[in-house]
């Protein structure tokens, strides 16, 4: 097996996220925060797969976080660790 086997047999096992930051370039810290959280929650929503492969990948909590973030009812400090989830 070449090198880069090992690595294309896990392609599409993990999540890979695209965030960009310049939606947060905004005239108040309220509107960038908006901006960077409705990008986090495409994200989450992009994603929403990792909740129908579900309970034998991620714990019921990890399940319930991302479903809040999915789902824009997230608080504001799930939000801030909102990418260690992934």
């Amino acid at each position: 097996m070449d090198a880069g086997g090992g690595y294309t047999g896990r392609m599409g096992l993990y999540p890979v996220i695209n965030l960009t930051l310049k939606s947060a370039k905004q005239e108040s810290f309220e509107a960038a925060y908006y901006a960077i959280q409705s990008e986090i929650v495409a994200e989450f929503d992009r994603h929403r797969d990792i909740l129908e492969r579900g309970e034998e990948r991620i714990t019921a909590k990890e399940y319930e976080q991302y479903s809040c973030i999915a789902d824009e009812k997230a608080d504001k400090s799930l939000l801030q660790g909102s990418l260690k989830l992934f």
